[in-house]
């Protein structure tokens, strides 16, 4: 049940001195709205929680399959009973008849939603919290207007739970799913107090176990379930093995408050059990066919613990990761803090140490946004640098065989590396060739000497922005570097990259010549035609506004542009046999990658905009085509979505 995503974004803002997660709806205006407020409000998430519930009761077909007339009549009376407490309670608001009947019509579409599909082999009318609801009775006697009852208390008064005799929550299922998100944010030092010792004694385990160990019941109904093992596998045993040691003298199960009092030790030790299986089993996933056949067993009942021993050991090494996640959190935090207002660097904690960090922006979302922003930036430094330093390793590798020391480690690597023993200049102008191919003679390495300056400026450069990037320095650190660099690199490495640069500027020209000279334009076009495609061509720089792939463009072409006849995507064998084509494919790349880049760079928004909303009308038809399978209402629902 999604509660934010479909209709907004989160974060975490700071309310009465306390940390809160608000949200930020899609619709206009994007105003901050209080979670709680908006679950219950929004009209197409009220119906979202009312429709997962009665999911839950009343099956519907899975998949492509259509219902039976039992499922189709008990949904459809279940339906109408909720649309009349929905309408009663008053929990639906609107502004005028069409919105009215856009509500009525996503309710239908809803309640049923079926496919002309094949009729299901075992079809289902009763969902797993149709007990709950309804009892022991038969779908088709079922009192659809008591469960519609019933769902409005669940949602806005008391939770129920499934279970016999289980209790019911103090609050709606809607109220306490929001208060949960809103809480969802980091915790501040002062509301991190961190968990205390274990609340029990060795007598207490024993005590608990006197009637069997739930935690070896536990990993001997995964071993046997079949399928997925769910978090309810485990909440039954526990729930069963409460029943078994928590009893009066009369022999009826004590309530919680009762069993705390007397045995403090042994509900804590219940409640931790109760955790571990939460962490182990909120979110299984099935077993690999892959898994299965390699090892003949399923993975997950070999990675449940054995015994109950096992399972509070597990549970320590949860509080313990979950204990130094907290500290690196308060560590980041620290960091940006005393580094606000600049780059950040691990020397400015020592000039500006930030006294109180709990008003910090950096606890909240957009701050922590910015922290992500900077940690990608390094990440990203990082990754090229450990392909530089295999590349740096595989060229000296010449003499004596793979270099197996990393050359980045320190001055003695690279003297070693460069040594009379190792250094050949035969290795080296054969690895020079492979990697800039007939462009080597640029670099004018003509002497042995030439050839190890260049290397070791190369190793250099590499060895400080390795150091500034996966260490602990922040991006100052890394900048700094970046802006020494052509110090480091020294006078032969730093004159051969100039060259390059150079090279390329000049060659861009000459490339563009060749490829319209391959693509056979002054076969195929007039001198005025070839001189008007090279001016837009090398009259623009490159820009970095991202762009889909050409071939993806002309795959969607049809209906786009009723006045620009583009042609279809084709691989290099069609190319090869319609040379006109080929020519007409290459000049279109071109200008779709250059021209076309810097122009959209420039276009305004209001512009852009006016596309955009044809692009979601044409959408929209074609999701009402797809996706509506001939039905009035469907299209309606989907036409108002878009």
């Amino acid at each position: 049940m999604k509660i934010v995503h479909p209709y907004g974004t989160s974060r975490s803002k700071e309310r009465d001195g306390k940390l809160r997660r608000v949200l930020i709806a899609n619709s206009a205006p994007r105003a901050e709205r209080e979670v709680t407020e908006f679950a219950a409000s929004h009209n197409e998430l009220v119906i979202a929680q009312w429709i997962s519930t009665i999911d839950k009761i009343a099956c519907k077909p899975t998949g492509d399959k259509k219902p039976t007339t039992a499922q189709q009549k008990f949904r459809d009376r279940l339906g109408e009973a909720c649309w009349q407490r929905l309408l009663a309670g008053e929990r639906l608001s609107w502004a005028s008849d069409d919105e009215k009947q856009s509500l009525v019509d996503l309710w239908q579409f809803k309640t049923h939603p079926y496919k002309d599909g094949s009729e299901p082999t075992e079809p289902r009318v009763k969902g797993r919290w149709y007990g709950v609801f309804a009892g022991n009775c038969a779908p088709e006697s079922a009192d659809a207007a008591k469960i519609a009852e019933g769902i409005e208390e669940d949602l806005y008064s008391c939770e129920y739970r499934r279970g016999s005799n289980a209790r019911l929550k103090t609050e709606g299922r809607i109220a306490r799913r929001a208060k949960s998100i809103e809480r969802n944010v980091f915790r501040k030092p002062e509301d991190a107090k961190g968990k205390a010792a274990p609340g029990w004694t060795d007598a207490d385990i024993q005590d608990y176990i006197k009637a069997g160990d739930p935690v070896r019941k536990i990993r001997a109904e995964a071993a046997k379930a079949q399928g997925r093992v769910h978090l309810s596998l485990a909440g039954k045993v526990l729930f069963e093995h409460w029943g078994t040691v928590f009893r009066d003298r009369s022999g009826a199960v004590r309530s919680r408050e009762d069993a705390k009092g007397d045995h403090p030790g042994m509900v804590a030790l219940h409640d931790e059990l109760r955790q571990v299986y939460r962490h182990l089993l909120k979110r299984t996933k099935k077993d690999t066919p892959e898994n299965l056949k390699k090892n003949g067993q399923r993975k997950l009942p070999g990675l449940l613990p054995l015994d109950i021993h096992a399972a509070l050991a597990l549970s320590t090494r949860h509080r313990n990761n979950a204990e130094l996640a907290n500290l690196l959190r308060l560590g980041k935090i620290v960091h940006y803090s005393a580094s606000e207002g600049g780059v950040d660097r691990t020397v400015t904690i020592q000039n500006h140490w930030p006294e109180d960090i709990s008003g910090s922006r950096f606890w909240q979302s957009p701050g922590q946004a910015e922290i992500k922003r900077a940690e990608a930036f390094v990440r990203v430094w990082r990754q090229a640098l450990v392909f530089a330093r295999w590349t740096l390793t595989d060229w000296v590798s010449m003499k004596a065989g793979p270099f197996t020391k990393d050359i980045l480690g320190g001055e003695n690597r690279i003297d070693e590396a460069l040594g009379r023993k190792n250094f050949d200049p035969e290795i080296f102008d054969r690895k020079l060739l492979l990697l800039f191919g007939s462009r080597k003679e640029l670099f004018g390495l003509d002497s042995d000497d030439r050839r190890r300056q260049f290397l070791r400026g190369l190793t250099n450069g590499a060895r400080n922005l390795r150091n500034a990037a996966f260490h602990f320095t922040g991006r100052g650190r890394l900048l700094d570097e970046l802006g020494r660099l052509p110090g480091h690199l020294g006078e032969v490495a730093l004159a051969s990259a100039q060259e390059l640069w150079s090279e390329d500027a000049r060659g861009f020209s000459a490339r563009l010549k060749a490829d319209l000279k391959a693509a056979h334009v002054q076969k195929y076009l007039t001198q005025s035609q070839v001189k008007q495609v090279f001016t837009a061509l090398a009259g623009v720089s490159a820009e970095d506004v991202p762009l889909p792939r050409f071939s993806r463009v002309l795959l969607r072409k049809k209906g786009a542009w009723g006045h620009l006849r583009l042609p279809d995507p084709a691989n290099l064998g069609a190319l090869e046999q319609k040379p006109a084509r080929a020519c007409q494919y290459t000049l279109l790349k071109l200008l779709y990658e250059r021209p076309f880049r810097a122009w959209l760079k420039e276009v305004k928004a209001e512009k852009i905009s006016v596309w955009i909303d044809k692009a979601i009308d044409r959408a929209t038809k074609a999701a009402k085509r797809q996706n509506a399978h001939k039905n009035e209402v469907a299209e309606r629902v989907i036409a108002a979505k878009a």
